[in-house]
């Protein structure tokens, strides 16, 4: 009956010490593609950077402060063969 209840809590610091805050930073050489999707919201728009690895780092930005496109186009020249989808 404990292990039941263990097991989400297990989940969450997993994900919140060694997927958040441990993981390692992201090189801008290492992108490949970026996803820009507005949310059901109309609040934020997601962004989600697709890495070599496989892996992907999602980002939600609020749409009133605007830094979206700012961001985008940071990572943007960094990389020539990134695709904007």
């Amino acid at each position: 009956m404990v292990v039941i209840w263990l097991i989400p809590h297990f989940k969450k610091l997993y994900y919140n010490l060694l997927i958040k805050s441990w993981a390692p930073p992201i090189k801008l050489t290492s992108i490949t593609s970026v996803d820009v999707q507005p949310l059901d919201n109309t609040l934020e728009t997601k962004v989600v950077l697709h890495l070599t690895t496989g892996r992907e780092k999602v980002y939600v930005f609020r749409n009133a402060e605007n830094q979206v496109e700012s961001f985008v186009h940071m990572i943007q020249p960094t990389y020539t063969g990134l695709q904007l989808t």
